[in-house]
Parts: C-alpha cells; structure tokens; sequence
C-alpha cells in the first residue's frame, strides 16, 4: 500500500499520485490533503512542472482521462484505499470520491470548498456525490459547501470507518489485508463490473456482469478456493 502525504505543491502532488497511481502494488491509500490542484485547460502546464492538467485529472482517479504519454484512456480496477488524516476539501474531495474504501481521523474534515468561493467544483463531485450518497447528503455536500465532521461523513456514507488520528494507516492497511485475503481475479472483476455498471443501461450492467462471472468461475483461482474450502485452509491464490 502506498501513501500521499506532505506534498508542498500542487505539482508535486501531481507527480507523486501519477506515479503511485500507476505502480504495481494491489491497493493504494490516500493521505488527503488541502491542496487544490490547479485549474485550467486539460493540457495546462502546472507551475513550473512537466506535468500537466491531463496528468492531474489521472492524479484524481478519473475513468476516462487520457493518458498525455501514451493517450490511452486511464482505468483503474485495483482496489484504491483512503486514508485521510487531515483536511480533506475542495480537489481533495474530488480525489476521494473515486476510492473504494475510506478511514478517517476523528480529528479530519471535509468540504466542497468551491462554491462557497463562487466556484464550481468541476472534478467530477457534482456527479460522484449524487451517485454514491442519497440525494439530500450529496446537495448538504454540494449546496451548503460546509465543513462536515467525520461523524457526520460516517453518517451520510461518505467513509467507512472513522479513528483517532494514530490509527488511520493501521486501519487503512487492516482492511487492504482482508482484501488480500480474497482471490485476485474476483476482487479485480467485481471493481471492474462495478464500475463500468455506472455507464451502462441496467440490462446492459447485467449482461457485462456475467461475461466476468463466467470468465472467474472458470479461473485457476475459482478452483483452488473450492478445493481449500473443502481442505479446510486457506487458499493459495495464482491470479491465474
């Protein structure tokens, strides 16, 4: 599990999430941070750095984004954790909202800082927050442009877990092992299905669900854990 933290520029923390992003590890936490990603067009330089909005866009998680190396679309279905110990608000919310599993300090915060600045919040919240919340926590989020505690995000579903502040990594890392646990080629193809269900039509989401169910069934995996169930250990996953 990789980290985020402590980025002195919005640059940096640019680089560093591009890089993590796209590293091998099978989960990846989050340390959110105050720091507003610059704004501008797509291909916008940020400050004085090589990177650019595209890469900021792939620093945020986004389905779709192009890559500016490569100009493949980025998709990601590992399992991305987030660990916020601090100010989560304005492009840091943003990032949150394309995490799988969220753990707070009881000390964090949140909020969707834009318009309270006459801004609009346009790295995906007006979307993410209707979909993942009910509809009157995504417009508390999205229309009052308050701080919410970490009780109250507990409450609205916005994270799963909330703990004192020494215990947000542990906890982050404690759920990313439990994932572990589970074979690879299943865990991967639910997020898959998961995700790709939000740009599809509800006969159209359960059709694409059962093209990887039938390709898991039929794995390597599928078999071992059957056969270590009836073994009664545990499961050595090939993520074949």
């Amino acid at each position: 599990m990789a980290a985020m933290s402590d980025l002195a520029s919005p640059a940096a923390a640019v680089a560093a999430g591009y890089q993590k992003i796209l590293s091998p590890d099978p989960a990846i936490g989050f340390l959110a941070q105050a720091d507003k990603l610059a704004a501008g067009e797509s291909m916008q330089k940020v400050g004085e750095s090589r990177y650019t909005m595209a890469h900021s866009l792939v620093a945020v998680l986004r389905d779709g984004a192009i890559l500016p190396e490569t100009g493949e679309e980025f998709r990601l279905y590992k399992p991305v954790i987030a660990a916020i110990n601090g100010i989560c608000a304005a492009g840091g919310l943003e990032m949150m909202w394309n995490t799988d599993l969220r753990v707070c300090a009881d000390t964090a915060w949140f909020q969707l800082a834009e318009p309270r600045r006459g801004l609009f919040p346009g790295g995906g919240s007006t979307v993410h927050s209707a979909r993942q919340l009910s509809w009157c926590n995504a417009m508390e989020v999205l229309l009052l442009a308050d701080k919410i505690t970490p009780e109250r995000a507990l409450q609205m579903g916005l994270v799963n877990r909330v703990v004192p502040y020494d215990r947000v990594m542990p906890e982050a890392r404690k759920l990313a092992d439990t994932i572990c646990l589970n074979g690879p080629l299943a865990v991967r193809a639910c997020k898959r299905s998961a995700k790709e269900s939000t740009f599809l039509g509800l006969r159209e989401a359960l059709a694409n669900e059962m093209s990887y169910s039938a390709n898991v069934f039929m794995s390597d995996d599928a078999k071992e854990g059957i056969r270590a169930f009836k073994e009664k250990r545990a499961p050595r996953w090939t993520g074949a």
